[in-house]
């Protein structure tokens, strides 16, 4: 029994199926794109994260080099201990004697310290029962100019004492 078009479909060959590699192929740029827009999404927020990084730790180190010499002033070698104003510290001054100040370093000419603003050290002594105690605060700046805007801040505290 033969069966003719209209009780059986015709057979579809390659001649019906044309176009079908067109939507595969469509699809699979679409894909491709989608996976790479994904990629540089991920390597544009590992780079934020990396200046960030840097931008830290370059803040992080000019803050202690900030607080490492103000202390390398307060505690002279070889001389005895001074007060944040400059006042040698020695027994003739009355204990609550309270001596402060405030100021800044720059460090800008060091080796990649350039996008960072000078450091602001303030320092604050109080001399308690015969001793000196100083309490020094330096914070440093650094940023990221241009687009991102991107700024660190980063401050150390020390404090120390006279024997």
């Amino acid at each position: 029994m033969l069966c003719r078009p209209p009780m059986c479909p015709e057979p579809r060959g390659p001649r019906h199926q044309r176009g079908s590699a067109l939507v595969v192929a469509i699809f699979a740029l679409v894909v491709m794109a989608a996976i790479g827009a994904a990629l540089i999404k991920l390597l544009e927020s590992q780079q934020t994260r990396v200046v960030s990084e840097v931008l830290s730790l370059r803040a992080l180190l000019l803050a202690r080099a900030g607080a490492e010499r103000q202390l390398v002033d307060l505690f002279p070698l070889n001389a005895p201990a001074r007060h944040c104003d400059g006042t040698v510290d020695d027994d003739s001054l009355a204990d609550e004697s309270q001596f402060s100040g405030a100021f800044t370093l720059d460090l800008s000419a060091l080796a990649g310290a350039g996008s960072c603003q000078p450091v602001a050290i303030s320092c604050s002594s109080v001399r308690v029962g015969g001793v000196a105690v100083m309490r020094v605060s330096s914070e440093a700046r650094c940023e990221l100019t241009g687009d991102d805007g991107l700024a660190v801040s980063r401050r150390i505290e020390v404090e120390a004492r006279t024997p």
